[in-house]
């Protein structure tokens, strides 16, 4: 047997080495030539204009250069109102504002003092019991009270120059939620714990006092010269005499229907917040409870936080508004994109903590300019929605349908039926409503209001496509059928697939495309006798392998667009349906559930992350060329009139404007100016621009006014 020499060893790793470098200098060189990094922007002016205009972006820097992509995005989070910002770690619990001090409880990182003298300019003054979990402040006279989830209650003396001095603490064995002063007592609220006084008339020596109340207490107040106690979990109000040395006796209880999510104090009375409603009671003299009113319509309220003349209402949508309780007026919804758990007014600031977002300082006039976003609210979660000349239809599952006038800038919802609703098609006039297992409704939607046409209980659907004078009805595990409804009284089944589980359906002429569970992407052919033939499939390869249970799909110019959860956005080529060709794959972050396609812009719709803005000009490279920050979208979505109507996971629907593509760029190496043809909507826009695969957001670049 032949042995290697030493030398063919040598040869060989010495041709490996110099295929490497030479690798190496060719990746390097492409990257430097081809990878167009983008640029570096110095100065980018605000751009203003009026509504129907085109405008003009000027930017300045280096590197400017052929490549890239630009985008006007609708800019969602009132950043136009925020006039600071303090970036502080922690997920935040409670808030108090003393003089121009402000104190931060933060749920792992402590204490944090921070000196808002000029909200502007908010500057961290000191950080104090680090490392612990605090609940709840109150400011007693010059004393910080600070409530902890392990350590109890630690009373700190207010500086002049806001730092805190520890005065006392008196230790709990239950986690402290919140607690009222009231002469000489702190009542604190602790959960199933129940309720427990603690004697301050000296902050030095804080004792137990008798009060020992053993129920669920989520909120203590008082009101007069009563003690307020509010159970969140048995659904009652309860109210309470009190005497100097904490010895409580009852004297009024309302037991409820619905918990109480919020509550809020003032010195007439109490506010709560439950899924009836908005309400507010009084206590009079003899301690009795009353209900003053209620506001049905405020349900979706999630923290209620005491202003100046009333409530700011926090919502489970990330909206903001402000109830005068003057006035009983409410404002209009103002979106923000973090969630609010701490707010605090000063002169015309509001100071807004969240989660793990720092501190934000609204200027309040600015949240009555031009915005984008309007917020519909819904009764339930949204599972499917759609838009005509008209009105808005959603679809909100076992509650049934409604309808509303999209030209009404206080949409009205009225009630379209109360049968369970899955989905809507439409055609010609025509409103399709799936009802599950209680068939399909039809409705004349030629008018403003819908008429009822007619029901068929016969016919199962869970989701719906219309083509001429057929409609397609999948029935999840149970495959699809083609329903004739030429006759719309006598609807006709022509063809039926039982073998399929559908998970989304879109028409391209008499194409059908069926994304599956079970069998991929099918293409069916429908004649015009309602006969389904069968023209081609393609199954997904590994690592994606099936399509997710929340797929979308849209079909345009030849191809398939597929939102494909985890998986991203697959594209397939469908010129010939009966020989389909995945051409490409993009991997987003987050699970893709829906999809909307304009132009060469697609729209997925992203579970965590809000809307990926996509580049198809070239299918075989998709490009992300922006994105809409957007928490907590649900898949369902349509485009009308220039505007995104979009739902979102916690019950309503967002409309905005459709981003806009630059028509054109004027580029030299240290200046760009880019164009973007009738800005038809009035609004802040934030400029995204873009390389293969970098993304700069300039956000407020431009203002478009009404």
């Amino acid at each position: 047997m032949k042995v290697a020499s030493p030398y063919f060893f040598l040869r060989l790793i010495t041709l490996l080495v110099g295929c490497f470098v030479i690798f190496s200098l060719w990746y390097l060189g492409y990257s430097y030539f081809y990878a167009k990094p983008l640029p570096t922007i110095v100065t980018g002016s605000r751009q203003l204009s009026e509504s129907g205009e085109s405008v003009s972006v000027a930017l300045t820097g280096s590197g400017f250069g052929k490549g890239l992509n630009a985008l006007l995005v609708p800019n969602v989070d009132n950043i136009q109102a925020i006039a600071a910002t303090l970036p502080l770690a922690g997920h935040f619990n409670d808030s108090v504002l003393f003089e121009k001090f402000l104190y931060l409880a933060t749920n792992g990182q402590g204490l944090y003092f921070v000196d808002v003298s000029n909200p502007k300019r908010p500057r961290l003054g000191g950080e104090y019991l680090v490392g612990q979990a605090v609940t709840s402040l109150l400011v007693i006279d010059d004393v910080l009270v600070a409530g902890c989830r392990k350590e109890g209650i630690i009373f700190f003396n207010i500086l002049d120059s806001g730092q805190l001095k520890k005065i006392s603490s008196i230790e709990f064995s239950h986690p402290v939620v919140n607690f009222y002063y009231s002469q000489n007592l702190l009542f604190v609220a602790m959960g199933q714990n129940g309720l427990i006084g603690v004697d301050v008339r000296d902050f030095s020596s804080p004792f137990i006092a008798a009060t020992k109340l053993n129920e669920f207490v989520s909120n203590v107040g008082i009101v007069g010269k009563h003690l307020v106690v509010i159970n969140g979990k048995s659904l009652s109000i309860s109210t309470y005499a009190f005497d100097s040395k904490g010895h409580i006796s009852l004297t009024d209880q309302l037991i409820g229907t619905e918990r109480v999510v919020s509550s809020a104090f003032d010195k007439d009375g109490f506010f709560t917040v439950s899924r009836r409603g908005l309400s507010r009671f009084s206590v009079g003299e003899d301690g009795r409870l009353r209900s003053m009113f209620e506001r049905p319509e405020l349900n979706t309220v999630e923290k209620l936080f005491s202003g100046s003349s009333g409530l700011y209402l926090y919502k489970n949508f990330s909206a903001l508004a402000y109830y005068d309780v003057d006035t009983f007026a409410v404002t209009p919804n103002y979106f923000l994109s973090e969630q609010i758990l701490a707010l605090e007014e000063i002169d015309n600031f509001l100071l807004v903590a969240g989660k793990n977002k720092g501190l934000t300082v609204y200027d309040r006039n600015a949240f009555t300019s031009s915005h984008n976003a309007q917020l519909y609210e819904m009764p339930n979660a949204v599972i499917d929605l759609l838009v005509d000349q008209h009105n808005l239809y959603v679809a909100v599952g076992m509650r049934g349908g409604y309808y509303g006038n999209i030209n009404n800038p206080h949409l009205q919802l009225q009630a379209l039926t109360e049968l369970p609703v899955t989905s809507f098609a439409s055609a010609e006039g025509r409103l399709f409503v799936a009802h599950g297992n209680d068939g399909i409704e039809v409705f004349d939607t030629a008018d403003s209001d819908p008429v009822r046409l007619t029901q068929w209980p016969e016919v199962a659907a869970i989701h719906l496509a219309v083509w001429n004078n057929f409609v397609i009805s999948s029935q999840g595990f149970y495959g699809i059928e083609c329903i004739d409804f030429n006759n719309i009284n006598e609807p006709v089944i022509t063809d039926r697939i039982p073998d399929l589980h559908a998970l989304a359906l879109s028409f391209e002429r008499n194409i059908l495309y069926v994304a599956t569970k079970n069998k991929g992407l099918v293409m069916f052919s429908v004649s015009e006798q309602g006969t389904l033939s069968l023209l081609g499939d393609v199954m997904l390869p590994f690592p994606m392998n099936k399509f997710s249970v929340a797929t979308d799909i849209q079909v345009q110019n030849g191809y398939a667009y597929i939102a494909n959860g985890r998986s991203g956005l697959l594209v397939v080529d469908v010129h010939d349906p009966r020989h389909p060709v995945i051409v490409s794959s993009l991997g987003l972050t987050g699970g893709s559930k829906g999809i909307i396609l304009k132009d060469h812009l697609a729209l997925v719709i992203n579970a965590r992350v809000g809307i990926d803005l996509v580049n198809v000009e070239d299918v075989r490279k998709p490009v992300v060329v922006g994105k809409i920050p957007l928490p907590s979208l649900s898949r369902y979505a349509m485009l009308s009139n220039g505007v995104l109507y979009l739902t979102r996971t916690q019950g309503t629907v967002l409309a905005l404007p459709l981003p806009k593509i630059s028509t054109k760029m004027d580029v030299q190496r240290d200046k760009a100016t880019i164009h973007f043809d009738e800005m038809p909507i009035a609004g802040h826009y934030d400029l995204n621009l873009s390389s293969d695969s970098e993304l700069i957001v300039v956000k407020d670049a431009v203002v478009i006014k009404n």
